[in-house]
């Protein structure tokens, strides 16, 4: 907890400050004055959204910089296959006229996210409508399946045009199958359990970069089978999962013969997004934070805090070549339910081992994470319209279940190259990753992790 207190003071002070300092900077000495903005190509979509998602507006000064920015904000939406504004001379000398030139998503697309690594396959698969209607609302549907821990259904739509251009509204109808492997002294386990809920979000954001909403999650929760993997009959405990992996008993396991149960929790998020690209990110940066928090005094019965942060920096060097970086953390009560615990795995774990490896079976409450790539886009003349991206990447974290722990345990750390291809069909990055593990032991003779040569990682939907 001491180290997390100063990470999350840092992340908000940083926030803070870019935030003023974008607020007061100066207007450019070669800006030209805007006569008019001229929007050509729409059809469904309704002005209102296009003018939510820019900052300029006719009478305001101008430079390229400027317009650059709003273009991105435009296509990072995600509503249209592309976006282009123009800028041409006005009617007054000093004056300009700009034409956003739109071209529409007509149909829904894919939403797909694959990860394979040496726990299997994870994976989510589903479709958007990112402009539906031409209200600029978002509708998600998706089904997930997480290997040895989750499968299930969810539907998320989100208005972030609501109650004028600041308003924020979303809500996230969820119900899942959890599973979890724990022990308990000398005998293997595997509880299974039902989620299914809603979340609301409700908050303020501008252009897309800035953003915070409050949260509220309604969920029952309600044990399904505890099954006893000493027993022969019982083939379904992954007794693999367990090899070389850190021992762990859960600490509040919901038994066979438990009630149902309800979760309500509350939360509030802070997102700074300043990247100068959604997809090929080469300058900015990204901060988000996170509290959650679970009582009995909101009628729920569990009974926890629970914090995150993640940022992220990119900068250009040599042309187009970026040097990436993400560092996160989180933390959370020891006795908290193994469903909200953190467990490093998806594209956030530490490559060159296996997915999750480091993390206890059950779950861990408090992490650091940090992720650095150096990303070379082939070929280099065509960027960003190239294919292929070569990275090599650096991996270090650690995790515990236990808090005090946390603070005598070592970095684990790995290294190794990949390569990124865009689809733009899909409007996805394929990712594949070759990892080398640094440490071989990353606690005690007693418990390691699993350790191979190499660990070779597919993703569909790189989001990093």
């Amino acid at each position: 907890m001491r180290l997390l207190k100063p990470l999350f003071l840092l992340f908000f002070l940083t926030s803070l400050s870019l935030e003023l300092f974008s607020q007061n900077s100066s207007v450019s000495p070669d800006a030209l004055k805007i006569e008019s903005i001229q929007i050509l190509g729409t059809n469904k979509t309704k002005e209102a959204v296009i003018w939510n998602l820019m900052e300029l507006s006719p009478g305001d000064w101008t430079d390229y910089a400027k317009i650059r920015r709003d273009e991105e904000s435009l296509r990072n939406s995600g509503y249209f296959r592309s976006v282009e504004i123009k800028a041409l001379p006005g009617n007054h000398k000093g004056t300009l006229i700009l034409e956003v030139l739109i071209k529409e998503k007509n149909y829904p697309t894919p939403d797909l996210g694959v990860n394979y690594g040496d726990e299997g396959w994870e994976s989510y698969v589903g479709l958007n409508a990112d402009n539906f209607f031409g209200y600029g609302n978002q509708i998600r549907s998706s089904y997930i399946f997480y290997g040895q821990k989750r499968d299930g259904l969810d539907l998320r739509i989100t208005a972030p045009n609501v109650w004028g251009k600041a308003g924020y509204f979303g809500m996230n109808i969820y119900d899942y199958n959890e599973k979890i492997h724990f022990q308990v002294e000398d005998s293997l386990y595997l509880q299974k359990i039902d989620r299914d809920g809603f979340e609301v979000f409700i908050g303020r954001q501008s252009q897309r970069k800035s953003k915070y909403f409050f949260m509220f999650q309604a969920e029952y929760v309600e044990p399904d089978t505890l099954i006893d993997g000493s027993e022969d009959v019982n083939d379904e405990v992954n007794l693999d999962y367990f090899e070389g992996r850190v021992k762990s008993s859960i600490l509040n396991e919901i038994r066979e013969d438990g009630k149902l149960q309800k979760n309500i929790a509350i939360g509030l998020t802070l997102l700074q997004d300043e990247r100068n690209s959604r997809i090929f990110p080469t300058e900015g940066y990204r901060l988000k934070g996170n509290i959650t928090v679970s009582s009995e005094f909101l009628g729920s019965n569990f009974d926890y805090v629970r914090m995150f942060f993640d940022t992220r920096f990119y900068q250009k060097f040599y042309k187009n070549n970026t040097f990436a970086f993400r560092g996160s953390g989180g933390w959370i009560n020891e006795d908290s339910p193994f469903f909200k615990k953190f467990y490093l795995d998806g594209i956030n774990y530490v490559r060159g081992f296996p997915n999750g490896g480091i993390a206890p079976i059950s779950g861990g409450s408090k992490f650091l994470l940090f992720n650095s790539e150096v990303r070379l886009p082939l070929p280099f003349g065509k960027f960003p319209k190239h294919w292929v991206t070569l990275i090599g990447f650096f991996d270090a974290g650690k995790i515990t279940r236990d808090v005090e722990e946390f603070e005598e345990l070592g970095l684990t750390a790995g290294y190794g190259f990949g390569t990124r291809i865009w689809i733009p069909f899909l409007e996805e990055i394929i990712a594949v990753d070759v990892g080398f593990p640094i440490n071989d032991k990353i606690r005690s003779e007693e418990e390691t992790t699993k350790i191979s040569k190499a660990s070779i990682t597919f993703s569909l939907g790189f989001k990093f």
